[in-house]
């Protein structure tokens, strides 16, 4: 990824030095053709010794050539510039399925929580949308930082992947220590990312990227984990994606419960608004119950049909 980022630099590097070249060109080539307007302005009038017919095609050919120069080197620029948007766009693409295959690689560790990534990701887009249409805060969200949430999403857990699978898939209460080691994966994941995407992808991903892992089990009255936030000191990226994983969370099995109903979950976002949840947050997840319905059952379709072709490989 590194050097698909060093490629990129240069590609733009290049293009630019193009352009800066056919600046000066223009800048050259302008007072050249003033200078021969202004010689068959003379020539009109007679005003210089030379024939005009000559001078006017000699001010004609500098024009056209000019102008001929000019637009080959305006379709060369146009060729260089559509070739770095398709390689540039290749390498976004490249870049957002490692993300996805490293969120993927993180949750095979545990068996009990399949499409959690995805599912999670959809749910920050929704509550996102659903905010934005509300007009909720309008400083720190519109729809480029939203699409940046969707993006960071799927590696808000990734310091689970130090987690042994005998806790994460352990039934029943973990112990006192077990929970403890639970409560490290925001710490463990921000290391993790910073590590690994510091340099490689935008400051800004970056940055929601390590809210979103560090502060997801954070909780709006300060009760939280691992740095006991509260309120808005917790980033507004780390406070929807608590929404969206608490949401996974309880319409799923886990090894320690049944998937809770979609009623039972709203009420739960209801009782805990100004609580555990951001209240601008839980209202957006109330009025989007049925998309919530809608992914879960897009979900469980794909992951059927994942689970039959498989079987009939």
């Amino acid at each position: 990824m590194k050097a698909m980022a060093k490629s990129g630099k240069q590609k733009k590097l290049s293009l630019a030095h193009e352009r800066k070249a056919a600046i000066m060109f223009y800048w050259i080539l302008t007072p050249i053709v003033a200078f021969s307007v202004f010689l068959t302005f003379l020539s009109s009038y007679k005003a210089y010794p030379y024939p005009s017919s000559y001078l006017l095609l000699f001010c004609a050919a500098i024009q056209i050539s000019g102008w001929a120069i000019g637009l080959a080197a305006a379709k060369k620029m146009k060729q260089r510039t559509l070739e770095l948007l398709a390689k540039n766009r290749k390498i976004r693409e490249m870049q957002e399925r490692l993300i996805m295959s490293v969120a993927d690689l993180v949750e095979s560790k545990d068996s009990f929580t399949g499409q959690h990534v995805q599912r999670t990701a959809r749910y920050v887009e929704s509550i996102c949308d659903k905010m934005l249409e509300m007009g909720a805060y309008p400083d720190e969200l519109n729809e480029h930082t939203a699409a940046v949430m969707k993006k960071a999403a799927p590696l808000h857990d990734m310091g689970k992947i130090k987690i042994s699978p005998s806790i994460l898939e352990k039934p029943g209460k973990l112990s006192d220590e077990e929970f403890a080691i639970i409560k490290m994966h925001p710490i463990w994941g921000e290391e993790i990312i910073k590590k690994t995407f510091a340099g490689i992808e935008d400051e800004e991903f970056t940055k929601c990227a390590l809210a979103m892992a560090l502060t997801h089990h954070e909780k709006w009255d300060g009760s939280g984990y691992p740095n006991h936030l509260k309120e808005t000191q917790i980033p507004l990226c780390g406070r929807i994606m608590a929404a969206a994983d608490v949401l996974d969370a309880l319409l799923t099995v886990r090894p320690y419960k049944r998937a809770f109903t979609i009623d039972e979950t709203m009420n739960i976002f209801a009782d805990n608004a100004g609580k555990q949840f951001d209240p601008l947050v839980a209202e957006a997840v109330l009025e989007i119950e049925d998309k919530i319905t809608m992914i879960q059952l897009d979900t469980m379709n794909d992951y059927t049909m994942q689970e039959d072709a498989e079987q009939a490989g």
